[in-house]
């Protein structure tokens, strides 16, 4: 493999792809990402097994090839390098990286070890305007169980009512609901729970400068992919019943009150400087 492209580019993809990388794995080939050239294309690609992520940039190739590369080290250090033209090359399982200043090389790993990365059908579809998805994930996932002892609460459950997608996430204790509008739909399946995990990297995939770029997501029976730009992430889905939270949504109220938002929210960050997480964080008499 032999290729060349800009740093900006090449750092930009690895600090998306590269924090899937489990440094935790006791399989020394989930540490690294897999570099692998595609025609005009340099893809890299990271698996935890549980989450998957795939995503390409322009270089210009002069020799296709694949090797994997520890995570950590190769994003730190083309971090480290300034905005310039980058040539990477393979030999006997190493990467030399090159600039006009600097060189490095980094033993890899054989790309033959690396997991493969299984491929929903993209039969059914579902299209929303990306950057009100990424609201409503961070609205929504705060809320949802850390506990994995619970796995039906683990993630969000994607709740589809005509042309709408409610969010749905509780940890048994908050519970948050929001809407927002399908710009196109044919997917015809049930609802869908989305581990918290995989959402949380869905939310730092979309940017949001861009303002009207959509995100694509196919579901499947066992796994769901969310495809923005030239990226690509895959997950499982949780195949078990989300509870009924509808029935603790009281249908009655006796009190209203009304606060004018700002206000509300300034008397609350204040209050919130003198509490301690787990601990009745606030109190409202």
């Amino acid at each position: 493999m032999k290729l060349t492209c800009l740093q900006e580019k090449l750092n930009y993809l690895l600090s998306l792809v590269a924090k899937i990388a489990s440094s935790r794995s006791s399989l020394p080939i989930l540490n690294n990402v897999l570099l692998t050239t595609e025609e005009n294309f340099l893809k890299i690609s990271a698996t935890n097994l549980e989450i998957a992520i795939e995503g390409k940039l322009r270089a210009k190739i002069e020799k296709q090839g694949k090797i994997t590369i520890p995570a950590q080290i190769l994003n730190n250090y083309i971090n480290s390098l300034e905005k310039e033209p980058i040539s990477l090359e393979v030999k006997e399982n190493e990467l030399l990286i090159k600039t006009k200043n600097q060189r490095a090389k980094i033993k890899g790993i054989s790309s033959e070890e690396f997991p493969i990365i299984p491929q929903p059908e993209k039969k059914e579809k579902i299209v929303l305007k990306a950057t009100d998805f990424k609201k409503a994930l961070k609205q929504v996932l705060f809320a949802i169980s850390e506990k994995e002892t619970r796995i039906e609460i683990s993630g969000a459950l994607f709740f589809f009512k005509d042309n709408d997608l409610i969010l749905i996430g509780t940890d048994s204790y908050r519970l948050i609901e929001k809407t927002i509008k399908i710009k196109e739909k044919d997917y015809g399946g049930g609802n869908l729970i989305i581990p918290k995990k995989a959402l949380d990297e869905v939310v730092r995939i979309i940017d949001d400068e861009e303002k009207d770029k959509e995100i694509l997501i196919y579901p499947s029976s066992n796994q769901i992919l969310f495809s923005y730009n030239e990226i690509e992430l895959s997950s499982q889905i949780i195949n078990v019943d989300f509870p009924n939270y509808k029935e603790i949504i009281p249908t009655k109220f006796r009190t209203k009150i009304i606060f004018e938002r700002e206000n509300f929210l300034r008397v609350i960050k204040t209050c919130s400087l003198f509490t301690k997480s787990g601990i009745n964080d606030l109190i409202s008499r």
